[in-house]
């Protein structure tokens, strides 16, 4: 990514968020990024080693907001997040969590099967939660599945007609 969107080896500051987004951090932090940026250097770019900071820097910045999270919705005190609790945190940020998507991201980290969340699977779920966009691992494969079989001339996109015809053999109803 600092390859394909570096200036002259230096990525601009203005440029951060859009950068931020494509590594995968999704919805961006604005606070973040003015943090993470501040500490790693006084001017207004970054070369390949300062860019690696930054991102190192504005990572620590969500684990850091995944553990207060963590901890203010642990809602029992016990150091787990069951479920219910979950889902509590998913619409304080604006989710509504379907029970079925929440259970499948719990199943898919839980390794012991106690179906609820250390701070560290809590950490692995926020991060399926955006990679995934809210979707199940069968969602996404089902929809990489449709997308490939109408994706014919190997550019990696789709056209409009085409994404009608994926949208229909996915069985979503269109007017």
């Amino acid at each position: 990514i600092f390859h394909l969107l570096a200036d002259d080896g230096h990525i601009h500051v203005d440029n951060l968020w859009r950068v931020v987004e494509l590594v995968g951090f999704s919805p961006p932090n604005k606070e973040w990024i003015s943090a993470a940026f501040e500490v790693t250097t006084p001017y207004s770019s970054l070369d390949l080693h300062e860019f690696a900071e930054f991102l190192r820097n504005y990572e620590s910045r969500q684990l850091a907001a995944y553990e207060e999270a963590f901890c203010r919705h642990d809602l029992n005190g016990d150091g787990m997040i069951d479920r219910y609790e979950l889902a509590v945190y998913l619409r304080s940020c604006g989710i509504t969590p379907l029970d079925h998507v929440v259970q499948e991201m719990i199943a898919e980290v839980d390794w012991k099967g106690t179906r609820q969340l250390t701070l560290l699977e809590f950490r692995q779920v926020m991060d399926i939660i955006r990679n995934r966009e809210g979707f199940t691992k069968h969602d996404c494969k089902r929809f990489l599945r449709a997308f490939t079989r109408f994706e014919r001339d190997s550019s990696g996109t789709i056209g409009l007609g085409q994404l009608t015809q994926v949208l229909a053999w996915l069985g979503c109803c269109l007017p």
